[in-house]
């Protein structure tokens, strides 16, 4: 059945994108932020319809009118014809949602689950023979950092607002968050669209790597950049410093200030 409802989705997207080229008289190509955004609505209607039609006919509605609907929604925002070979774009996929957070925290079954990952690895091939960049992240925390990170949220006010019920449910499960990010890995880390893995204990070095990576699998020009100098500051010309009494806001200790 999972394979049926692929090719349905499948054809479904060719279809309304040629519907839409066709109607439009010119080739619409769409930055592929926009065409992941068409697919998560898509995804989000399937799983309101799953159990009302059949798993097929859902999928192929709603990535039919997702892929028609976001491509005029990228038509009216770019307004403009994009070569093929230059459409470039960024999917940055979390993929570890339903494989994830709604598998352990119990959002979705388990049987769910299995069908998403079985699932995921077809479409993301999808996405790559379609020209989209596809590029997934995995910002890999130890446990002793993840603990430092959620006590300072507890202790410290100006980040406690960070600080979610679900965070503290989540902190109590490790291993079998390791577990599903185990499984996730096993099924999706595919040739055509690997996990890169972030280690992000210190959350600078983290993300210039990160940066550094991904620009490094996406082709551009380095744009030429002026010599930028500070001018000099004019003379004072006989101004004073004011003895005006300035209302200024009391200069507190803080932590880690």
């Amino acid at each position: 059945m999972k394979w049926v409802c692929l090719l349905i989705a499948i054809v479904a997207e060719v279809a309304g994108t040629s519907a839409l080229k066709a109607s439009q008289g010119f080739t619409v190509l769409l930055p592929s932020a926009i065409v992941a955004l068409g697919y998560v609505v898509a995804y989000y209607f399937l799983s309101l319809t799953l159990d009302r039609i059949p798993v097929g006919i859902a999928y192929a509605l709603w990535s039919g009118i997702g892929i028609v609907f976001i491509s005029a929604v990228g038509w009216l925002w770019f307004g403009q014809t994009l070569d093929t070979a230059a459409m470039i774009g960024i999917a940055l996929i979390v993929a570890d949602n339903r494989a994830g957070v709604e598998r352990v925290m119990g959002f979705c079954t388990e049987e769910e689950a299995r069908w998403f990952l079985e699932l995921i690895p077809d479409v993301e091939r999808t996405f790559v023979e379609s020209g989209i960049i596809l590029l997934k992240y995995w910002l890999e925390v130890s446990q002793e950092e993840q603990a430092r990170r959620l006590e300072a949220r507890i202790h410290d006010g100006r980040k406690i607002w960070k600080l979610s019920p679900m965070d503290l449910k989540s902190y109590s499960r490790w291993y079998d968050y390791s577990r599903a990010r185990d499984d996730m890995f096993k099924a999706s880390d595919t040739p055509w669209a690997p996990w890169y893995v972030v280690r992000s204990d210190n959350k600078k070095r983290a993300r210039l790597n990160a940066i550094s990576h991904l620009l490094q699998r996406i082709p551009y020009e380095e744009l030429p950049r002026a010599k930028i100098k500070l001018p000099e500051r004019q003379k004072p010309q006989g101004y004073r410093e004011s003895d005006y009494p300035f209302k200024f806001v009391p200069d507190l200790t803080w932590p880690s200030t």
